[in-house]
């Protein structure tokens, strides 16, 4: 609870890792992990977020994010549950990145027939939404929950889905490396180079500004990369 207090007053949002609510399913997409352990932390987390709001102080939102995917598939309508249940705010997934072989089969993009299970999650976890309310008397905020077209495959997510980073959010890798998004690294690589905020000739904002960045910004659906990505967002939802 140290670092929950010490955080509280400038948080907006904290993003907590749940990709099953099972202790089977949760330790196996996520290695090391220990169910029970991570439920301890959420709810005292959680406790410290309700305690400071309530002497009006700030109020940060939690949301728990997980992989859509086979494995987990089944148990994402229950974790919407799980959530209502204890006051998070938000569950926001997106689906697997599937860039190498062995977890293509995990892909609920790989064909119609798992598309269409996908789309029947969906509304089942919509119709959840609806009908239990936080304790603040709203619906828990679904992000990227988003029917998918059954034809579609893996090759867009949307044909005119929008890239919901670049001049959005800037993203700081731990060696201080800018990156413009969070595909996987060797794939975002192709993206180009575009500067370490810890080098002493550059900060944030000039990577920001620079011709580098903008020409991403500009002309991302050029590239493969992001032309294939399942992180790009229909234009309604953006």
């Amino acid at each position: 609870t140290e670092w929950a207090h010490l955080l509280m007053p400038v948080l907006s949002d904290v993003k907590f890792s749940w990709n099953g609510i099972t202790q089977t399913t949760q330790e196996r997409v996520m290695k090391n992990s220990k169910l029970d352990k991570q439920l301890k932390n959420l709810i005292e987390f959680l406790r410290v977020r309700d305690d400071f709001a309530n002497q009006g102080k700030n109020r940060a939102t939690v949301t728990l994010q997980l992989t859509f995917m086979e494995v987990n598939l089944l148990e994402i309508p229950q974790i919407v549950k799980f959530g209502i249940s204890l006051g998070v705010d938000r569950i926001k997934g997106h689906h697997l990145w599937a860039h190498f072989k062995q977890i293509k089969e995990q892909n609920l993009r790989r064909s119609p027939d798992a598309i269409r299970r996908w789309n029947q999650c969906v509304l089942e976890c919509k119709n959840i939404a609806r009908q239990y309310l936080l304790p603040t008397g709203k619906e828990i905020k679904l992000e990227n929950f988003f029917e998918l077209n059954e034809q579609s495959g893996s090759s867009s997510i949307h044909p005119q889905s929008v890239c919901p980073f670049l001049g959005r959010e800037a993203w700081i890798n731990h060696s201080g490396r800018y990156d413009p998004c969070c595909a996987p690294d060797q794939e975002r690589l192709s993206l180009g180079t575009f500067g370490q905020v810890q080098n002493s000739n550059e900060n944030l904002m000039k990577i920001w500004t620079s011709d580098t960045y903008k020409n991403l910004v500009n002309n991302y659906t050029k590239y493969s990369l992001c032309q294939n990505c399942n992180m790009r967002k229909p234009p309604e939802l953006k």
